[in-house]
């Protein structure tokens, strides 16, 4: 039996609205896996290395940070879709933001050629004074630095 790896794959993207300091910064952020992504599964997706911002708790404590324009708009994620309200990711004051997506994605319009399966969301930082280097991963296997188009896989 062959089982192919769930990765996320080159063609991730990342945007962004405002590179200045103490703006409010949208990140928009479409995600690339190599396969459907299944419930049952429970796949997470962990973006980090934001750590230049002013978003988040002073104590250092978890905050949800509301996702936008999630796409497709039947995707659940960390249990809520856009009918039953605001999808949220799970923020660290470390720069770390985290999702689970807790629906089967199988719609046709989000599945690629060779059944790579894509989804998209934006969410929204306070930017502070500093330059930040930002990398995101699957499950902490696969890295990829914005700054240098660099990735690896571990």
């Amino acid at each position: 039996m062959q089982m192919r790896a769930l990765a996320v794959l080159a063609d991730t993207q990342f945007g962004q609205s405002h590179p200045y300091p103490c703006a409010m910064n949208t990140i928009a952020v479409i995600i690339v896996s190599s396969s459907p992504l299944y419930a049952n599964c429970t796949p997470r997706f962990t973006i980090e290395g934001l750590t230049d911002t002013l978003t988040g708790d002073a104590n250092g404590n978890e905050v949800y940070l509301d996702l936008a324009s999630v796409m497709p708009n039947t995707l659940k994620i960390n249990g809520t879709d856009a009918s039953s309200g605001t999808p949220q990711g799970h923020w660290l004051n470390s720069g770390k933001l985290s999702l689970w997506v807790t629906s089967d994605l199988l719609d046709a319009s989000s599945v690629l050629d060779k059944g790579y399966t894509l989804f998209s969301f934006n969410f929204t930082v306070e930017n502070w004074h500093r330059k930040s280097r930002t990398q995101y991963h699957y499950q902490g296997k696969h890295h990829r630095s914005l700054d240098t188009g660099q990735h690896s896989v571990e």
